[in-house]
């Protein structure tokens, strides 16, 4: 959605679309990017490629298509067009930078080009996917699966199988974050009630989060992508918000970062544990020894979760940290996006959001 949404609303304002045209496009382009995405993470090593901003580009592209009204074959070169400008390497992402978070906008630039150069005309490979030099020939190495793999029936849209962040961290630490979280509303403690703690993110630990706490120039990435970190947040706050993770506050809260220090990482759990699962021990200086367990597909990455109660939550909390509205504006916004189907022209409301700000 990061790559998909930014220019479906743009393509949906430029032509005047209706709310209920804008949501066919989302739906379609999260379809397309979710049915590449399949085939592509199945089909063959892409460890250092990032496909939120290559495949997800071609979700954009589609939907953007759509609402500026391309036939068949003008799509075709808009996608071809937008191959030809694909490209997303995970190296920021390695090295915690963040040149990691501009991606997904250089594929959304990408998206917008495409379909308007293939609308005035400009053609572009057909065989994007499939070709010798196309997206799995040389982002994989393996041949394009069969047409079986993008057309073939599905139990859901992909539209209703997304979720959504439950913390404003990398998705790999959350299910250390949940536990501790569990841990912190049952047991109000405190710096000095903790002897230590120790947590288990997957068998070998986990490449992305699974390292020491070092504040940088970058407190914020630092925090983002350092499971110790997030766990030490959420027995210490109870909570993860945006406003504990700003640069400002992770330089000021001293006692979370200097438990995140003393966490310590396990390659094996003692007890019996599923895949998925990621675990958290606090033994406290009275001598009590708390744990929990959570499950990242069950507890974290599950589309249940996405219930309008939870997000509507979650906008509120970005909304309060931004503070670009009142609470009464926010509640306006909230009942209109419940009529967003109803919209005769997105460009009119887009305008109107922009009145809060």
């Amino acid at each position: 959605m990061s790559t998909l949404f930014a220019p479906t609303l743009a393509a949906a304002e430029m032509v005047q679309a209706s709310g209920s045209e804008m949501l066919d496009a989302l739906i379609l382009g999260m379809e397309v990017s979710g049915r590449i995405g399949n085939a592509y993470r199945t089909s063959g090593p892409n460890t250092y490629f990032l496909p939120t901003t290559i495949v997800g580009g071609f979700g954009a592209t589609a939907a953007s298509c759509r609402l500026l009204g391309l036939d068949v074959d003008q799509t075709v070169d808009a996608l071809g067009i937008y191959y030809a400008q694909t490209s997303g390497n995970r190296q920021a992402l390695i090295e915690q930078k963040p040149t990691k978070r501009t991606q997904p906008g250089f594929a959304v630039r990408s998206a917008m080009w495409s379909a308007c150069l293939a609308k005035r005309g400009l053609t572009g490979a057909e065989e994007a996917f499939e070709g010798a030099g196309g997206l799995f020939g040389l982002y994989t190495g393996e041949k394009c699966p069969p047409i079986e793999m993008f057309s073939g029936p599905l139990d859901a849209f992909h539209i209703e199988t997304i979720t959504i962040k439950r913390f404003p961290t990398c998705g790999s630490q959350q299910t250390a974050m949940l536990a501790a979280l569990k841990i912190a509303s049952e047991h109000k403690l405190r710096p000095e009630d903790i002897q230590t703690v120790e947590i288990f993110l997957a068998p070998g630990g986990d490449e992305l989060v699974g390292r020491a706490f070092v504040m940088t120039q970058d407190p914020q990435i630092d925090a983002q992508f350092c499971a110790p970190y997030g766990v030490a947040l959420a027995l210490l706050r109870g909570r993860v918000l945006l406003s504990d993770i700003t640069n400002e506050q992770i330089q000021k809260d001293i006692e979370v970062s200097q438990l995140a220090e003393r966490i310590i990482q396990l390659n094996e759990w003692p007890e019996p544990i599923e895949a998925w699962e990621q675990a958290v021990r606090v033994t406290t200086t009275d001598g009590r020894t708390l744990s929990a367990v959570a499950h990242k597909r069950r507890d974290i990455f599950n589309p249940d979760l996405v219930t309008d109660e939870n997000v509507e939550r979650k906008f509120r909390e970005c909304v309060e940290f931004a503070g670009v509205c009142s609470e009464t504006e926010a509640s306006e916004i909230v009942q209109s996006m419940r009529a967003f189907d109803q919209i005769d022209d997105v460009s009119a409301f887009v305008v109107g959001s922009l009145v809060f700000q």
